[in-house]
C-alpha cells in the first residue's frame, strides 16, 4: 500500500544534460582540436539550450564555432555564439515555437588551438535554479530549465610540445657519423721521391757487387 501511494504521488524527475566530447585530449603546441557540445534530453522535449563555457584563454584559443557536428543534421537549426576572454557562449534554438527536439545530438562544435603548454579545464558555468548560465529549456509554457548541473560533463585538455596527434619528424640539426678507419697511403706511381729512393738502393747494390768481385780476384 505504501509503495502504491509513493508511485501515485511521485513525479518524474525532469533532467537533461550537456557533455563535452571528447572530455579529455592531449595535443602538441600549435595544433588544433575540436570539442563537440552534445545534448541528451533524456526523454524530455526541448526548444532551446544555452551553454556557457569557461576556459583559460592564456592556454587555449577559440578559433571558430560551427553548428552541429558538420556531418549530421544539427540538433537545433539556429545557433548563436559569442566569444570573450575566458568565456564562450553558445545558444541554440528551434525556429518555430511549435517545433520541439528530443533525444541526443550535437549542438555545436568548437575548434580550439593550443597557445602555451599546460593543462586546462573547459567547464560549463552551471548552477541549479539559475537561468542566466547554462540551461536547457523544456517545451512547456514556462520554458522550464531542466539541465541537471550535477551531471554535465566538462573537459580537461593538455597542450604540450610533441604530445598527441601525428606530427612530422624534423630533420636533425646535426648528425654524428662514425669515425672512419684511416687506410694506409699507397705510393703514387711516378713519384719523384719513390723513383729516387729506388735508384739509390739499386746503386748501392751495384757497388756492393763490384767490391765483392774485386775481393774474389785477389
Amino acid at each position: 500500500m505504501v509503495s502504491f501511494l509513493f508511485l501515485l504521488f511521485s513525479t518524474k524527475a525532469e533532467a537533461a544534460i550537456l557533455t563535452l566530447e571528447p572530455s579529455s585530449k592531449s595535443i602538441a603546441l600549435g595544433q588544433t582540436f575540436t570539442v563537440a557540445i552534445s545534448i541528451d534530453t533524456e526523454g524530455e522535449t526541448v526548444t532551446s539550450t544555452d551553454a556557457v563555457l569557461l576556459y583559460d584563454s592564456s592556454i587555449l584559443n577559440v578559433d571558430k564555432i560551427d553548428n552541429g557536428d558538420g556531418v549530421n543534421e544539427p540538433f537545433f537549426p539556429d545557433v548563436f555564439k559569442n566569444i570573450t576572454t575566458n568565456e564562450v557562449y553558445v545558444g541554440a534554438a528551434v525556429r518555430n515555437p511549435t517545433d520541439v527536439r528530443e533525444g541526443r545530438g550535437t549542438v555545436a562544435t568548437i575548434t580550439f588551438s593550443g597557445k602555451t603548454e599546460g593543462t586546462t579545464d573547459v567547464r560549463f558555468d552551471c548552477t541549479a535554479g539559475k537561468t542566466s548560465d547554462t540551461n536547457i529549456s523544456k517545451s512547456d509554457k514556462n520554458a522550464t530549465d531542466i539541465v541537471e548541473c550535477a551531471r554535465v560533463v566538462n573537459g580537461r585538455y593538455t597542450i604540450g610540445a610533441g604530445i598527441g596527434g601525428i606530427t612530422s619528424t624534423p630533420y636533425p640539426t646535426s648528425i654524428i657519423y662514425p669515425t672512419a678507419t684511416r687506410m694506409p697511403t699507397i705510393p703514387v706511381s711516378g713519384s719523384t721521391e719513390t723513383t729516387v729512393g729506388i735508384l739509390g738502393v739499386g746503386a748501392l747494390l751495384a757497388v756492393s757487387g763490384i767490391i765483392a768481385k774485386i775481393i774474389l780476384k785477389l
